[in-house]
């Protein structure tokens, strides 16, 4: 309730081009102009242009909040649908812990998250970050329940993972290295149709299924580069990350607390452990972590891992830099530091009431 009753940020002060492209190009699918948009900044200043031109990103999110559009209009109907996306990520983080660790690490995982700033920040903003994570917790899921069904399921999330955020594509190779092999088809048949319909849409726009918006909109720009782990970056962004006194990196690296004021390399581990309080509290992420390498035997620890390492990796090399952008990793993170933080709760309440239980007398001590 707290999600979904959130005042919208005006558009005007949201994240340009991504939250005004994301709600033009949604009401422009709804009303059958295709996928193209009308924002941009080469006609002028930053704004709407004259006429329409294919959108930076993919065509995930803006699809999703096509039908609120439809009801509440231009950019209500966006700002609407984004707010249900937010609060669909949190009942999707608190199902995933209850798979996980039951009713009890779910009631864990829904006070970590909502005592951190994600979701709150997310709420008023039109962003992808939300529905990428909320669909690779549900393909986290699909591993979980194991059965073809939920596996086929699992393999659609991944799939539509990469039509939301192109950087999503590292959850397809971990979720067919995590599943047993006679469960990897079903994972190819589930992704299959969002990776070809991707393919299709960036080959009839740009040329090629593997060249995106930016090479429309930044076609000079590099997007990847070994220089980005410690050297200059291209583009930062401050959301998400309190500027207060709960940072204990700052202390370490004698630097601003914020995004852009230091390396990929110290700002992203910083991060997912929690050490820059931004998905979980401070050090919360390291519970998770160690939770996931006690159980890497396991398919959806597996999983969780290799989507959490190679969402880094990339991230590492990335131009960007953005908190937001690691949601995928920290919310498998968030769920398993839940399920291990009740198993520490269940396994220290039973040693109590077997220490509180008085002894059982021998029948050799009783009264004849």
């Amino acid at each position: 309730m707290p999600v979904l009753t959130e005042a919208s940020e005006p558009l005007s002060r949201q994240p340009y081009p991504d939250s005004w492209e994301y709600a033009d190009a949604a009401w422009q699918l709804a009303h059958g102009h295709g996928y193209v948009t009308y924002v941009n900044d080469i006609e002028g200043p930053r704004g709407y242009g004259t006429r329409p031109r294919p959108p930076r990103y993919p065509f995930g999110t803006s699809a999703v909040l096509a039908p609120f559009t439809l009801v509440f209009g231009r950019p209500q109907g966006a700002q609407v649908g984004a707010k249900v996306l937010v609060g669909v990520y949190v009942v999707t983080v608190i199902a995933a812990a209850w798979l996980l660790g039951g009713s009890l690490a779910a009631v864990i995982a829904a006070v970590l998250s909502r005592s951190s700033p994600f979701v709150g920040t997310e709420a008023p903003l039109i962003l992808s970050d939300p529905l990428g994570a909320m669909l690779i917790l549900v393909a986290l899921m699909g591993i979980i329940r194991g059965s073809k069904a939920w596996v086929l399921l699992a393999g659609a999330a991944v799939g539509a993972a990469l039509d939301v955020r192109a950087l999503e594509i590292v959850a397809i190779p971990a979720a067919l290295l995590a599943v047993p092999g006679r469960r990897r088809s079903l994972v190819v048949a589930g992704s299959a149709p969002f990776v070809i319909l991707l393919g299709y849409y960036q080959w009839h726009t740009f040329g090629s299924p593997f060249r995106t918006g930016y090479s429309y909109w930044l076609p000079h720009l590099r997007q990847f580069s070994l220089s980005f782990v410690t050297g200059a970056l291209g583009g930062s962004d401050q959301t998400l990350i309190r500027p207060h006194g709960l940072s204990l990196v700052s202390s370490v690296c004698g630097c601003r607390p914020l995004s852009g004021s230091v390396s990929n390399l110290i700002f992203y581990p910083a991060v997912l452990s929690g050490a820059l309080w931004t998905f979980a509290p401070p050090l919360t992420g390291l519970i998770g972590l160690v939770a996931l390498i006690r159980r890497r035997a396991t398919p959806p620890a597996r999983f969780a891992l290799m989507v959490i390492a190679l969402n880094v990796a990339v991230l590492l090399v990335y131009f960007y830099q953005g908190a937001r952008l690691a949601a995928p990793a920290a919310s498998l993170l968030l769920v398993y530091s839940a399920a291990e933080i009740a198993t520490y709760i269940k396994s220290g309440w039973r040693r109590y009431r077997h220490e509180m239980q008085p002894p059982i007398p021998s029948p050799a001590s009783l009264p004849a």
